[in-house]
């Protein structure tokens, strides 16, 4: 059940709804939420949550592949995939997800584009 609640809140993560919605955002991002992108910027939680309501159609028809779902304890789960869409080129994905008040939040995210 965990596992496959995690790759759905990944898959929604990528959809305009969340990514337009301030209050699901705020939800689904831990506090100290971190993420280096696939343009190897690095962006925190405010300013992630601010790019993406002002442009929530960032990501077009995203597809996830090679999902591998991993316990790393109690409480956090690390989610790898590849993500490929419509508008930009692949990239290999890894999240770490916390548990944090019977809520799981994503502490941190990277994408690195692939060859």
């Amino acid at each position: 059940m965990t596992h496959a609640h995690l790759v759905e809140l990944e898959s929604e993560l990528l959809t305009v709804a969340c990514r337009a919605s301030r209050s699901r955002l705020e939800a689904l991002l831990h506090r100290d939420f971190e993420e280096i992108g696939a343009s190897a910027t690095f962006w925190t939680r405010q300013v992630t949550i601010e790019n993406l309501v002002s442009n929530p159609n960032t990501i077009e028809h995203p597809e996830l592949t090679d999902v591998l779902v991993r316990d790393i304890d109690t409480n956090a789960v690390l989610v790898t995939y590849v993500l490929t869409t419509a508008n930009r080129p692949p990239s290999r994905r890894s999240s770490l997800w916390l548990l944090t008040n019977d809520t799981w939040q994503l502490r941190f995210h990277q994408g690195t584009p692939l060859p």
